[in-house]
């Protein structure tokens, strides 16, 4: 079944005016859909249940017939499963769910900030570029479980300006009253419910303020029980998604079979346009000649178009610009009537002056056999923007050399799935010259990958970066802030790199999967999760461990060609037309923050004022190929050396034990870094040594205890 416009009237046998319907705005290879985007927090994302209300959302819209929607959003992919009813089904996973949001940025939270998706949304321009025809705005529980109630009207008006003024004019906002919090896991007190209540009212009120805007109010917090429907205290279990996902269905099938909610009784009023009827009782863009014009009629041309009919009738109805010709043009000006861009169909020029190109990729046959197939499109966490990755191997394809770097710990190094990888893109897109630039160090994290970066990479110009600490990172602030400082450096690169995330697992199930999405999110660039991929093989016996793994961390030869063929698949992918994006630009906002970006390798010989006090130059880590040079402490005198920038991040030899420790002292303060830590067996770690907000003199002295070895310092400039 699909959305149903109804005639506003007969005009004449002349004119006939029909109401509106959104459609795709710029976005011709789904111009007939009707795109949904679910907006909001923890619950949108279905945290304690993957997919949450989505899943169950789609799965009844596609139960009551129909056929034509389609979810959108920066998150999620475009096809997931869940087992419904006993068997297997698939279900569009897009959304703009985000996990400890709130209406717009607040103080609180574990970091000291609360995100807001009104910056998210912004940040990301993730309202014009998906231009959904529908949003379920679900937030606020993240508002009021930090202490926030007041002031939250305000915010929900800033937010939904925001969003009527980004998406299209005929589009509708449901907004949703939140659940009550259970008593259990992360629920709170009755105190916090009773602030629910008082904001569920406000949120009553706001969408009343706004029903002349296609907003319309909606009560999820009427079909949730916090007392049986939760699983967690907060999130919705199993039911309570499959609660909230009939509810939504039942509100859009009300909404879409007559322009308005059943619990608001309030007109979705879209604006009318009008359509010519020529001689014979043809209408204008009526193309499958059912009395109406809509988004069946724009889907029909389309095919119509791309199959070359030629039939006369056919042609009649869809030369909607009156040209003689039925092109691309004509689907363009369809589109733009039926989303309220034009009011009436205007004759035009029959000719197309750039015809699109052919894909080859559009037609490509993947080969593999279904489950592993599946497997690949498991691992692809986020397509991201794609811009730059189509550019470098088109760039490649058409005789440019290609370079491909992998920036990580042992799992990049031992080339387990960088060396059967860069073998697939050197013979399938690197038509002038390849080089591959493998720089992963075992046992390294970020915080070591952040100071190296300059020289291991950046110094080889890469195209394309890959960037895995998947395993090394922890949940340290240190960790995250330069994982992300290494992402966006590599973005800000002045021959605009491609920059991928590379998230594996170890066999115990540890990865740092949950700190390091957000990043990729927030710079809208791909992410590929092995850990994704991986656990649902093992849940389902497509794998075993020992299909993957050589010991508790390192795939095997087997197991490095699995991440290759994922990796290879998403290069695929992400030369297929639908998944190409027009454009790029590199996000201001940060999730933890990127003040190490800009952090230069030195030698402190190099410096001004240098002296060796009584450290011991020699010749770096692994006869000095990564980390050319090395300091060791054999007496009490001091290193010493002056700079300028805004602090010093240390790399060194680390240990569970014996490595000693040292005092960086920087203009009078002082840091003590010790070499003891654990998982570092004898390799790289680092931490940060000094920092100040502005770049300024650093006046440094370095002294410590015997053993403890410099293995390079990275000056935050």
């Amino acid at each position: 079944m699909k959305m149903r416009n109804k005639l506003a009237s007969v005009l004449s046998a002349v004119m006939l005016a029909v109401t509106a319907l959104p459609g795709v705005p710029g976005h011709a290879a789904d111009g007939s859909k009707i795109k949904i985007m679910p907006l909001g927090d923890s619950i949108t994302y279905g945290m304690a249940d993957e997919g949450g209300y989505r899943k169950f959302l789609w799965q009844k819209l596609i139960e009551k017939g129909y056929d034509n929607i389609d979810f959108v959003g920066p998150e999620g992919q475009d096809r997931a499963t869940f087992t419904y009813k006993g068997q297997q089904v698939s279900y569009d996973d897009n959304h703009a769910g985000y996990s400890g949001y709130t209406i717009t940025n607040l103080p609180g939270g574990w970091m000291g900030q609360l995100n807001g998706i009104l910056e998210t949304m912004q940040g990301g321009d993730y309202i014009t570029k998906y231009a959904p025809d529908i949003i379920l705005l679900q937030i606020g529980t993240n508002d009021i479980n930090n202490g926030h109630l007041d002031g939250s009207e305000e915010r929900l008006h800033q937010l939904l300006d925001y969003l009527r003024d980004k998406m299209p004019a005929s589009g509708t906002i449901f907004l949703t009253t939140i659940p009550d919090l259970g008593n259990m896991g992360w629920g709170n007190s009755s105190q916090t419910n009773q602030n629910i209540a008082s904001y569920n009212e406000l949120v009553k009120k706001v969408a009343g303020d706004y029903k002349d805007k296609h907003v319309i109010y909606a009560d999820i917090h009427s079909v949730i029980d916090a007392s049986k429907d939760l699983a967690d205290g907060v999130h919705p279990n199993a039911g309570g998604y499959e609660k909230m996902g009939e509810y939504w269905a039942e509100q859009l099938d009300t909404f879409f079979k007559s322009g308005q909610s059943s619990s608001s009784g309030q007109s979705s009023d879209p604006g009318q346009g009008t359509v010519t009827q020529p001689q014979g009782g043809t209408i204008l863009g009526d193309v499958n000649a059912d009395g109406t014009v809509n988004a069946s009629d724009l889907s029909a041309l389309k095919k119509g178009v791309i199959g070359k009919n030629t039939d006369k009738d056919f042609i009649k109805r869809a030369d909607v610009n009156e040209s003689g010709v039925v092109n691309q043009l004509d689907a363009d000006m369809l589109r733009n009537f039926l989303t309220g861009k034009i009011r009436q169909f205007e004759k035009g020029a029959s000719e197309i002056t750039e015809p699109p190109k052919e894909n080859k990729w559009d037609s490509y046959q993947e080969t593999a056999d279904a489950r592993y197939l599946q497997f690949y499109k498991d691992s692809i966490y986020s397509m991201g923007n794609t811009y730059r990755l189509v550019k470098k191997l088109e760039a490649a394809e058409n005789g440019e050399k290609l370079t491909m770097a992998y920036l990580g710990g042992s799992i990049t190094e031992m080339g387990k799935y960088t060396t059967p990888f860069s073998s697939y893109v050197k013979s399938t897109f690197a038509k002038g010259g390849f080089t591959e630039v493998n720089a992963g160090l075992s046992g390294t994290s970020s915080v070591v990958g952040l100071v190296r970066s300059e020289p291991n990479v950046i110094s080889k110009n890469p195209d394309i970066v890959f960037v895995e600490f998947s395993v090394n990172d922890h949940e340290d602030i240190m960790y995250k802030k330069c994982f992300e400082s290494v992402i966006k450096r590599f973005l800000d690169l002045p021959n605009e790199p491609a920059v991928i995330i590379l998230i594996h697992r170890a066999k115990s199930g540890f990865s740092s999967q949950q700190q390091m999405v957000p990043v990729g999110q927030n710079f809208d660039i791909p992410i590929i999760s092995m850990d994704n991929a991986l656990t649902k093989a093992f849940q389902s016996g497509l794998l075993s461990q020992g299909d993957y793994f050589s010991d508790d961390y390192h795939p095997h030869d087997k197991g490095g060609k699995l991440v290759s063929d994922c990796l290879s698949y998403f290069f695929r992918q992400a030369m297929r037309t639908e998944n190409r994006s027009d454009s790029y630009t590199v996000p201001t906002k940060t999730v933890y923050g990127t003040e190490y970006e800009n952090c230069k390798y030195i030698n402190p010989k190099d410096m001004s004022g240098f002296s060796a006090g009584s450290w011991t130059a020699g010749g770096g880590y692994n006869g000095g190929q990564v980390l050319p040079y090395s300091y060791t402490v054999n007496g009490g005198s001091p290193m010493k050396f002056k700079a300028t920038g805004k602090g010093l991040i240390i790399v060194f030899k680390a240990n569970s034990s014996g490595m000693g420790s040292i005092d960086v002292t920087v203009n009078g303060k002082t840091t003590k870094v010790s070499g003891n830590k654990q998982y570092c067996w004898g390799g790289p770690d680092a931490e940060l040594g000094y920092y100040q907000d502005a770049s300024g003199e650093l006046d440094v002295s370095i002294s410590g205890n015997p053993q403890f070895t410099i293995w390079g310092i990275g000056l935050v400039e």
